[in-house]
C-alpha cells in the first residue's frame, strides 16, 4: 500500500467513484493563456506557458527570479501540493456541493468525476487530488502574473472553484450551471491554496501542516 493510500485510509475518507452523469454548462480550455481558466488579464496577463524554462518540476520552490515560465511554475507548484493538506482543510469535500442544472440540483462530483471541463471533482480523493495538482486542473487553484517586460512573474490564487458558479451569464452564452459555495467550503479552498502557495514559495514542500495556525 503506497503512502497516499495509507494516508487517505487513515483519515477515513471514502474513495468510491461516482458514475458519469450528463450535465449542462460549458467546458473550459486547457490553454494556460485562456482567461476562463483563471488567467489574470490586463497588466497581469499570464505568460506563454510553453514549458521551456529552467524549472525542474521537483517541487523545490520558486527558482531564481526570471528563470521560470508559467507552465514550469504550474508543474512545480503541483508537485509541492500535499494530499494531507487537501484532506485536512476539507477542500476535498467540494464534490458534495450543489449546482442548479435545469430545474434540479446536482452535485459537483456528479458532473466532474471524470474531469469534464478540465476539472476533476470526485469522491475518489486521490483522483481529485491528482486532477487539481496537474495541468490543466491546477489552474482552478492558481494562475500566473507577469512583469512589465511580459515575462512570467509568480503564481497567485485563481479562485476558479469559488468564482465559477457566480459569474455573470448573458443571453446566448453557454455558461456553467450557477452555484454559490458555502462559506466553510470557500474557507477550505482558500486555506488549501494559501498553504500550498506558501510551501511552493518557500521551497518547504514537506513542511508539517498545523491547522490550528490557520
Amino acid at each position: 500500500m503506497n503512502t497516499v493510500v495509507r494516508m487517505v485510509a487513515s483519515l477515513g475518507v471514502a474513495t468510491l467513484t461516482l458514475g458519469l452523469v450528463a450535465c449542462g454548462g460549458e467546458t473550459e480550455s486547457d490553454d494556460p493563456n485562456n482567461t476562463d481558466d483563471g488567467a489574470t488579464t490586463g497588466a497581469t496577463t499570464t505568460g506563454s506557458g510553453d514549458g521551456d524554462g529552467d524549472g525542474d518540476g521537483d517541487g523545490g520552490g520558486t527558482p531564481e527570479y526570471g528563470t521560470q515560465t508559467l507552465q514550469t511554475a504550474l508543474d512545480d507548484f503541483g508537485a509541492c501540493m500535499s494530499i494531507e493538506v487537501f484532506i485536512e482543510t476539507g477542500a476535498y469535500r467540494l464534490y458534495e456541493d450543489l449546482a442548479i442544472v435545469g430545474e434540479q440540483e446536482m452535485s459537483c462530483g456528479a458532473c466532474h468525476s471524470n474531469g469534464e471541463g478540465g476539472a476533476v471533482i470526485s469522491d475518489d480523493v486521490e483522483a481529485m487530488f491528482e486532477g487539481i495538482s496537474t495541468f490543466p486542473g491546477v489552474m482552478r487553484v492558481v494562475t500566473g502574473t507577469v512583469r512589465e517586460d511580459g515575462n512570467f512573474n509568480t503564481l497567485v490564487p485563481s479562485n476558479r472553484f469559488i468564482d465559477k458558479g457566480i459569474e455573470a451569464c448573458y443571453p446566448g452564452e453557454l455558461c456553467h450551471p450557477p452555484y454559490d459555495l458555502p462559506q466553510d467550503m470557500q474557507r477550505a479552498i482558500l486555506t488549501f491554496t494559501e498553504v500550498s502557495l506558501e510551501r511552493w514559495e518557500s521551497g518547504e514542500c514537506d513542511a508539517p501542516y498545523n491547522p490550528e495556525l490557520e
